[in-house]
């Protein structure tokens, strides 16, 4: 009976630990992504100053 118990609170134990580690995983992959969004966006902006420096040449 103890060892059922003990087995059962082990397994409830992984899977919060699991759910824990899958959590700080999708945390982590979300800031990558918002970095790589931030990046494109700041390449975006220097991109349109170059373009409209070259406009205003011609």
């Amino acid at each position: 009976m103890i060892r059922e118990e003990g087995m059962e609170a082990g397994i409830a134990a992984g899977k919060k630990e699991g759910i824990a580690l899958g959590k700080a995983e999708q945390e982590k992959e979300t800031e990558k992504e918002r970095r790589r969004a931030e990046k494109a966006e700041k390449e975006v902006k220097e991109l349109r100053k170059k373009l409209l420096e070259l406009q205003k040449q011609d």
